[in-house]
């Protein structure tokens, strides 16, 4: 709480507004004031961020956003607007590799099978004192073809379907997060391939949900980090002194991610 900040009125008149911040009934009445928002914004931004009841109208709009799944999709493109190529990215990677494995595995398999017959073949003509049977033996290797993708049991890429993100039940109020969910991207089309092996990426989200974010960030920092939070969302930025950005590099230095709603969004969108 920025200590510039002198309240202009009533009982805390010409006092820090920390100190009127400390008067919990008086600060919650205040809040409830339409006046007080609309003359004294930073005020009303300093106040809110501390005292601000979680049961807001604002709050349970926000918060009740997070029933759609569309909504929680598009949080994730707020979040990393790079993700759906970095995805792309790592499904080609990993075609790549199971390629490369599949065909060593292949090759491997094909070597292993011709020293099996050929041993069993020694066998069967062996006679004492002959030396043993060793690989140097063999003088007449196949000539080794590669597989066809079919053959590994890997699809054309033409029939590849797109990668698809998915989220979990939302779930609310859980352990000091307002909401919680997760999120996760798989291939689907390696049926070959053990589940966890398909798993491009996967993130949980503890989420603080704040209707307003003004000169009490540091507050809210704390409060996000002892709740064990890893994403605090907000619809209005109200810090005086500092640039968004500033204070989204604060938030991430904690290992916590600020997003900001976009506000000209038509009626009707998520």
């Amino acid at each position: 709480m920025s200590d510039k900040k002198i309240v202009p009125f009533g009982k805390y008149k010409g006092q820090p507004v920390e100190v009127l911040a400390a008067d919990r009934k008086y600060s919650e009445w205040l809040l409830a004031q339409e006046w007080f928002r609309e003359k004294f914004m930073e005020l009303f931004s300093a106040i809110a961020t501390v005292h601000q009841p979680a049961d807001t109208p604002e709050h349970n709009a926000l918060q009740a956003k997070f029933l759609n799944p569309d909504f929680l999709l598009y949080l994730l493109s707020l979040w990393r607007p790079d993700l759906p190529s970095r995805l792309l990215k790592g499904a080609e990677n990993f075609r790549a590799s199971l390629i490369q494995k599949s065909k060593e595995k292949h090759r491997d398999k094909a070597i292993e099978d011709f020293k099996k017959s050929k041993l069993s073949e020694f066998s069967k003509n062996w006679k004492y004192p002959d030396p043993p049977w060793n690989d140097n033996m063999i003088t007449d290797w196949p000539t080794y073809h590669e597989p066809t993708l079919m053959e590994l049991n890997i699809p054309a890429e033409s029939q590849l379907q797109p990668i698809k993100i998915k989220t979990s039940t939302t779930r609310f109020e859980d352990q000091g997060a307002d909401v919680s969910f997760n999120s996760w991207a798989e291939l689907e089309d390696y049926p070959s391939v053990e589940e966890w092996e398909c798993t491009l990426w996967s993130q949980s989200f503890r989420i603080e949900l704040k209707p307003t974010l003004g000169d009490e960030y540091p507050t809210v920092l704390r409060q996000v980090v002892a709740s064990k939070c890893n994403l605090v969302v907000i619809q209005a930025f109200l810090v005086s002194n500092l640039p968004f950005l500033d204070v989204k590099r604060v938030f991430s230095s904690q290992h916590i991610d600020l997003i900001l709603l976009p506000t000209n969004k038509p009626d009707g969108e998520v």
